[in-house]
């Protein structure tokens, strides 16, 4: 199934939206999670490559993460 997606997100997909980070109140300092925002940048940068417009979302305690997570593709 994950192929069958990931052909169907190649060829048919126009604007794509990407929902990422966590906030995790809990940790010592309280903190965004930092393993998803880069896979999720990653996934943006495929989908560009494929000619889709992608969109990373997140909330505000996460944004910082996700941004950085952007610029490295």
């Amino acid at each position: 199934h994950l192929a069958a997606a990931a052909d169907h997100l190649a060829r048919f997909a126009k604007r794509v939206w990407i929902l990422t980070g966590f906030y995790i109140p809990a940790a010592s300092p309280p903190a965004a999670e930092t393993d998803g925002p880069p896979g999720a940048a990653a996934l943006a940068a495929c989908l560009a490559g494929a000619g889709a417009e992608p969109w990373l979302l997140t909330d505000a305690p996460c944004a910082s993460a996700v941004r950085h997570a952007a610029t490295l593709y």
